[in-house]
């Protein structure tokens, strides 16, 4: 087996914390992107959820924001009435800007129950438009 030059390693390992480089730039400018236009909040900031079908959640954030977060598939617990929901930040940061910045989980309704994990899949602050359209017994 054939080695490669010491120069042409070192280069390849170069090139390759260059583009993980460039590549943790560009979500960090997204993330900044998203905190000037107003896209973020604080995980304690949410003062109330609200299921909206098996799929979806409602956030309610500094009073008069709503936030509709989708999942990626159905998440049967949601179905229970008044679920309980375990919302922790993925990573520790409590900055929430995109969907995956978010741990969801439905607890089971019995004793000794276990947490099914609920996929995200998007995050989006909904437009007043948008809130007025859905029925106040669904908002949160």
């Amino acid at each position: 087996m054939r080695r490669l030059p010491n120069r042409l390693r070192i280069h390849g390992v170069a090139a390759m914390l260059a583009l993980a480089f460039v590549g943790t730039q560009a979500q960090a400018a997204r993330s900044a992107k998203s905190v000037e236009t107003g896209q973020c909040f604080y995980l304690n900031q949410i003062q109330g959820q609200a299921v909206l079908d098996d799929r979806t959640l409602l956030f309610r954030v500094n009073v008069k924001d709503v936030y509709r977060l989708d999942f990626a598939q159905q998440c049967p617990g949601l179905r229970y009435p008044q679920p309980k929901l375990i919302i922790t930040p993925f990573g520790g940061i409590g900055l929430v800007c995109h969907a995956i910045d978010l741990d969801v989980k439905v607890g089971d309704q019995g004793p000794g129950g276990f947490a099914t994990a609920c996929i995200t899949k998007s995050l989006r602050r909904l437009t007043p438009e948008e809130v007025s359209a859905i029925p106040k017994a669904k908002l949160p």
